[in-house]
């Protein structure tokens, strides 16, 4: 039964069409007639004459020479995109390997236990006061970053070092790191220095005035306490530079910037002795007025689903008074020893090499035209952007290498610190997600055969310079509400706090996102000037920006129809490639389909493509001198010397033509 199946599967597919062509034609002999055999029709005027090979004219070979070109420019293509396709889809793996579904629920379960406790009185951005920061810090932190007994009383045993959820491994240990201000680092205004009250004046840290010095308990001045006291070898009261502490300052916060050093407590030892630390420095003031941000830093690894967890919780303090709680949680995977990852990295490296020697000659055969043209510019920055990737990811490698022997050496209880390699990897995050999306946008270039790609890369061409002027007007309208709004709200909406919130918050009032009943309340002047935005900038400009568009559109499509004749062989692929699928299957061609693209012969502009067919062409001699011939047989009785044209003429005797 496999036999039989098997072989009306090949009948089938590897079938060969019937020749219903007369092949007389291809005989090396025409056929003679024997002494005693006579043709069925006496054709007295035709002889059967011997094939004669006839060459082919400069036309036709013209035609074959312009069809393997496109042939072999249609194969290029192909090969290009199956080539480009690979390099992408290695890209595309490559990124999907630095993530993990598990990721975002490993966030969500940390910051849940430390930002949202079930008490919405300890709940961190409840936190608004000093007081409140530390009931936080005894009721939720010390119960959430330190492992406690089981629900029956019994200690934790080979757990030592996890957190409270019993799965994230802490690297090292945590620390609580303070950030303070100088004394008087702002100005007091004069009409409050001529009283008896001394005012003190302290502002942001901001680099520039942060404290560096070496305490004693309460921050008194060792210079006013001998130094070699035990309350002036308390640590948590000590600097520690950034170079300590293998940090990096932090400068993505609401109010501040702050280095990477600071006054350190650092969350080791047992339980109890780490309440009694946390009580100790409440009950010594470490926060106090010059405090200007508290950070709480950790680094955990969860075996299950094999990713690293970073946090950082923020309490930046206010001059004005308060509390600016925030916080991030970072997941991230840094260890990847799966063969199909490591496979694609290796290929990753070989595709960068690879186009690096095609710019080269492009380079090479065109010089300074190379840089004409805009898929070649985006074809460099690829190759660039491959390049910084890769030296990246030697960089993350060599970091986490680090990292890791240090936690082996350690037993995983010494002071380790992930930031560095969070930032790293962060940026070969960005430099691969970069590389897939211009990769993708460089698809349009090898999808050039589609007519409607072409239209619309027409469509950019048509209205950048009409965009390129829009886009200036656009933008001094922007500025100007911008800057009014920011006027306005920039005290009472968190919004507007600055003026990058304020081009933020303005954007997203085009798209219709804003709080209009707190505006209102706010600035009855903005309420007003918003409804001014919405008409100039929501219906006016943007309505001629998608005219601008809709015209470009047109005309690109008008110019498009006029140039059909000019489109080159590219558009014709996707026959092309039908038609080889079907060959390969075993099917033959359908009849008058093309294998390759014919030469459209009136758009060369020459005059000799404009004859008929070359085989008809050279045949046409010969049928007219046979029809002369049959002409002076039948009606001439041979009298005509259909050889001599000019005696024919003077005798006239074409107006004598008889049919009786």
């Amino acid at each position: 039964m496999q036999v039989l199946l098997f072989s009306l599967f090949l009948t089938c597919i590897c079938k060969q069409e019937p020749d219903d062509e007369d092949d007389s034609d291809q005989d090396e002999r025409e056929p003679h007639l024997q002494y005693n055999e006579t043709w069925l029709e006496n054709d007295t005027t035709e002889s059967r004459e011997p094939k004669v090979y006839r060459p082919m004219t400069r036309e036709g070979l013209y035609d074959l020479r312009e069809k393997r070109k496109n042939e072999i420019q249609m194969w290029t293509i192909i090969k290009e995109i199956i080539i480009y396709t690979i390099y992408l889809i290695i890209l595309i793996i490559i990124a999907r390997g630095l993530r993990d579904p598990s990721a975002y629920y490993m966030r969500e379960s940390m910051q849940e236990s430390f930002i949202g406790a079930e008490d919405p009185v300890y709940s961190y951005p409840h936190v608004l006061e000093a007081n409140k920061y530390w009931e936080w810090m005894h009721n939720v932190v010390f119960y959430e970053l330190v492992v406690q007994n089981w629900y029956n009383g019994q200690p934790p045993f080979l757990l030592r070092g996890y957190l409270e959820d019993r799965v994230n491994r802490l690297m090292g240990y945590g620390i609580l790191r303070q950030i303070r201000s100088k004394p008087n680092t702002c100005r007091v205004a004069d009409v409050f220095t001529t009283g008896k009250e001394n005012f003190t004046c302290t502002g942001l840290a901001t680099f520039i005035y942060e404290d560096d010095k070496d305490y004693c308990e309460y921050w008194k001045d060792p210079d006013t306490v001998m130094d070699y006291l035990k309350e002036c070898q308390n640590e948590a009261f000590r600097y520690r530079t950034a170079d300590e502490l293998d940090a990096l300052p932090t400068l993505s916060k609401p109010l501040d910037e702050y280095s990477g050093g600071g006054y350190v407590m650092e969350f080791r030892g047992r339980t109890v002795q780490l309440q009694e630390k946390l009580k100790e420095l409440q009950r010594k003031h470490w926060i106090d007025q010059y405090t200007r941000g508290v950070f709480l830093e950790f680094y955990t690894y969860n075996v299950n689903v094999n990713l690293f967890g970073i946090a950082q919780i923020s309490a930046e303090f206010v001059p004005g008074g308060g509390i600016h709680p925030s916080w991030r949680f970072d997941v991230i995977r840094l260890i990847d020893d799966r063969v199909l990852t490591r496979v694609c990295e290796i290929l990753f490296a070989c595709f960068t090499f690879y186009y690096t020697i095609r710019i080269l000659r492009l380079l090479w055969k065109y010089q300074r035209k190379f840089f004409h043209e805009y898929w070649n510019w985006v074809e460099l920055v690829l190759v660039c952007m491959s390049y910084a990737a890769i030296g990246v990811y030697v960089l993350r490698m060599l970091i986490i290498n680090e990292v890791l022997e240090r936690f082996a050496y350690t037993r995983g209880n010494g002071y380790m610190r992930l930031q560095k390699i969070a930032i790293v990897d962060d940026v070969y995050t960005s430099l691969i997600a970069l590389l897939v999306f211009t990769a993708t946008i460089f698809y349009l270039k090898l999808l050039r055969f589609n007519k409607r790609i072409g239209l619309l890369s027409a469509t950019m061409r048509q209205c950048w310079n009409d965009l390129s002027g829009f886009g200036v007007v656009f933008l001094f309208f922007f500025a100007a509400f911008c800057f009014m709004f920011y006027m306005f709200l920039h005290v009472n909406m968190f919004e507007w706090r600055n003026l990058l919130t304020a081009m933020e918050s303005t954007f997203g009032m085009v798209l219709g996102k804003v709080k209009f009943d707190r505006m209102k309340e706010v600035n009855l002047l903005a309420s007003l000037i918003y409804f001014a935005f919405t008409v100039i900038v929501g219906m006016i400009l943007i309505n001629i920006f998608l005219s601008i568009i809709i015209k470009a559109f047109i005309q690109a499509r008008l110019l498009v129809k006029s140039d059909v004749l000019k489109q080159t062989s590219d558009h014709e692929i996707i026959p092309f490639f039908r038609e080889r699928i079907r060959i390969y299957a075993g099917m033959s061609s359908r009849p008058g389909m093309k294998v390759a693209p014919m030469l459209n012969k009136e758009r060369h502009g020459d005059k000799h493509f404009h004859k008929t067919d070359d085989s008809d062409v050279a045949q046409m001699p010969e049928k007219w001198d046979r029809f002369m011939e049959l002409i002076n047989a039948y009606y001439f009785n041979g009298e005509l010397d259909v050889s001599d044209t000019a005696s024919m003429k003077e005798k006239n005797k074409f107006k004598h033509w008889s049919y009786s």
